[in-house]
């Protein structure tokens, strides 16, 4: 059995006031290992609240099949921190009702706390780290933390131009008319038919056609 995380390990810095000690629910991440986290952790994750209504938890983890032990720490010291935060107005009150509105969401692009930018600083793209906790928030419903992961790419990719944007993600490209996109690679692949029967296929083998003899 991994080690046991216990959630109180990150201090929150701001409402400093004695509360009465909350429920304690316990998560296992993918890969075994168990985190300890309190109500005000399970309320900030749309998934971890519906699955501890559902299930009679009491001593059985929650298991979390999507998310491995590195991000999950992490994601747990993240809602630790903001657990306190005082939940965000509604930008529009017009826009109440919107089941699409999402009120978590800042109005600008760079509209990161200086605690949350040095808490993303951890995840890289070069690692995949970056993507693992934004999929992660988006999978646990963590609003807040995919908000900080969105804009964080948003911010790195402001300015750049397309060739940029693809080398710091690695993506490969090919233009239009060279390499995958070219004429005779598209007609190659779409239009070729084999003439001579590969040795390993199964199936009857080609019959001459009558009208060429």
């Amino acid at each position: 059995m991994a080690t046991t995380t216990e959630a109180g390990a990150s201090n929150n810095s701001g409402n400093t006031a004695e509360t009465t000690p909350s429920k304690i629910i316990k998560i296992k991440s993918n890969d075994d290992q168990i985190f300890e986290i309190d109500q005000g952790v399970v309320e900030q994750s749309s998934t971890i609240k519906t699955l501890s209504d559902l299930m009679d938890v009491g001593e059985v983890p929650i298991p979390l099949p999507n998310v491995k032990a590195s991000i999950l720490g992490p994601i747990v010291e993240f809602c630790n921190h903001h657990k306190n935060d005082q939940k965000p107005e509604p930008i529009d009150e017009d826009d109440d009702d919107d089941p699409n509105k999402d009120i978590y969401e800042p109005k600008r692009s760079d509209d990161i706390t200086e605690w949350d930018q040095n808490f993303i600083k951890q995840f890289t793209v070069n690692e995949g780290t970056l993507f693992d906790i934004i999929m992660a928030a988006n999978y646990l419903g963590i609003k807040t933390l995919l908000a900080v992961g969105c804009k964080t790419i948003a911010n790195m990719v402001r300015g750049k131009s397309s060739t940029e944007v693809r080398e710091m993600f690695n993506i490969s490209y090919d233009p239009p008319g060279e390499g995958i996109n070219a004429p005779n690679a598209i007609e190659g692949q779409a239009g070729t038919v084999p003439t001579a029967q590969d040795a390993s296929a199964t199936g009857p083998s080609p019959q001459p056609d009558p009208m060429n003899q």
